[in-house]
């Protein structure tokens, strides 16, 4: 092949590649728009956060808005969630693994508060193993809250249900807490906290099993399986525990678990 030949196979696969990756640019964008994520990438070191969105990020802010300095988002997260993303990433940077999963509420360019998932990892580290730069997404679980909010503005139906379904029964939102639970739920296995009561109603070596399936019943997965589970009066009976997903479209925003004795 002449010089002149190997000069335009060179100059059509150059081209050929970055209209491939223009293409794989605007896919990722639809992407990301659709799904109602940005993706960004993190220097922990320079304190720099730089954010990809097609056209404007799910808050709302046009890139020319944007400040690419971390203080400009931690700045828009809600005050009541700021110690708990603080700490959440802390943990997240010393963990083995270093993947960082957070939900909380962020400010939008309209001055809302609106409920997001956090995903990061940790894919840069210094010679000491001191990490440098983390990627991730941000999604908007707004849509979720909403409908939690409407679940438990249904008061009249909600209390009916409690009071006279003769079923136990308790639904727990997206961050494990008890929402509501059955009368029957009550006089059988007493009062419980709304965040512990898994702990308290199941057998130590069964927890495990009771987490993973609740954290599946959060992807839309129903499950159920006998266990054994400690009633009110001390001792132990074996249930057929049922975990439903309540769901509004794809978005799962609680899980109903049904507790049948055996």
């Amino acid at each position: 092949m002449s010089d002149q030949g190997s000069r335009e196979f060179l100059e059509e696969r150059l081209a050929s590649t970055l209209a491939e990756a223009e293409n794989l640019k605007i896919q990722a964008d639809t992407a990301l728009k659709y799904a109602e994520q940005v993706w960004w990438a993190w220097n922990l070191r320079r304190k720099r956060l730089k954010i990809h969105a097609a056209g404007e990020c799910i808050l709302g802010y046009p890139h020319e808005d944007m400040e690419h300095s971390e203080q400009f988002w931690w700045d828009r997260i809600h005050p009541e969630d700021l110690l708990e993303v603080q700490q959440s990433l802390e943990i997240a940077l010393k963990s083995p693994e270093r993947i960082w999963r957070c939900e909380h509420r962020f400010m939008d360019v309209t001055g809302d508060w609106v409920w997001v998932e956090q995903a990061g990892f940790v894919h840069q580290s210094d010679a000491e193993g001191n990490p440098v730069e983390m990627v991730g997404t941000t999604r908007k679980t707004q849509e979720r809250y909403q409908l939690l909010d409407l679940f438990r503005g249904s008061e009249t139906l909600i209390d009916a249900l409690v009071r006279s379904a003769p079923v136990a029964f308790w639904v727990r939102g997206p961050e494990g807490i008890i929402l509501l639970s059955s009368q029957v739920m009550k006089e059988w296995f007493g009062p419980f906290n709304t965040t512990g009561a898994v702990d308290k109603l199941a057998k130590p070596e069964d927890l495990a099993s009771w987490h993973k399936e609740y954290q599946a019943a959060l992807l839309n997965t129903h499950s159920s399986r006998k266990r054994p589970l400690l009633l009110n009066d001390g001792s132990w009976k074996q249930f057929e525990h049922h975990l439903i997903p309540l769901t509004q479209g794809l978005e799962t925003f609680a899980v109903l678990e049904v507790f049948i004795p055996l």
